[in-house]
């Protein structure tokens, strides 16, 4: 899969960020969560697998295995993982691993297993995405806390110096995930991105989650 984003990091963030800072939405669409899809398009080079597809040829082949963990197809990906375990860390054309996948699109079943076959919890897309910075980005907060306790850097930044608590920070997809990091004991509240903002900015201009930093101001330096 390829976009016109993958390579604009930055960029991309800067503009976001100067045309509306509540929202940082700049994934290519391809990285848009299924479950707000009916379908996915084929345009954007994702292959259709239905869910009524049991009969299907099933093959240890990389696309398949980054498209089933994408759906949350438990079997599937165990049994792709059984035939040929060394599919595990593949990535697709933007860098993005199953377990990158799976991530944002919050199958928890689906992250244990590829934990568990040995996934790169700390792999990079082209844009420097890690697994955890696109569980946070979605708000998928088991998927966040899983990640943590398999090893995830929780201060791990992007080419764009985004951090998984920028992303929360932006309030997009509610709260939990912001508070599940601001309760983490290593978490660097004080990092900035390429536009010197820390999460705490990117809170105060996004809506009333700055309140969540200010009650834990005391354990963490968020300014």
């Amino acid at each position: 899969m390829t976009d016109d984003v993958s390579s604009h990091d930055s960029s991309c963030e800067s503009e976001v960020y100067d045309q509306k800072p509540e929202v940082i939405d700049f994934l290519p669409a391809a990285r848009i969560p299924l479950d707000e899809y009916d379908e996915v398009d084929q345009s954007i080079g994702l292959p259709k697998i239905e869910e009524e597809d049991s009969d299907q040829e099933l093959t240890a082949d990389p696309e398949v295995l980054l498209t089933s963990s994408e759906k949350g197809i438990v079997d599937r990906v165990v049994w792709i993982l059984d035939e040929d375990p060394s599919l595990v860390n593949c990535r697709d054309t933007d860098g993005y691993s199953p377990l990158h996948r799976a991530s944002y699109n919050g199958h928890e079943n689906v992250v244990r297993v590829l934990l568990q076959r040995g996934a790169d919890v700390q792999a990079r897309t082209e844009d420097g995405w890690q697994p955890l910075h696109c569980a946070c980005r979605w708000g998928m907060t088991d998927v966040a806390s899983l990640l943590l306790q398999n090893g995830a850097d929780i201060n791990s930044q992007t080419n764009g110096k985004q951090t998984p608590l920028h992303f929360a920070a932006s309030g997009v997809s509610g709260t939990t995930t912001l508070q599940l990091l601001l309760c983490n004991r290593w978490l660097d509240a004080t990092l900035l991105n390429m536009q010197n903002e820390t999460a705490y900015d990117i809170a105060r201009r996004s809506g009333q989650h700055y309140k969540l930093f200010e009650i834990v101001e005391d354990c963490i330096n968020v300014k």
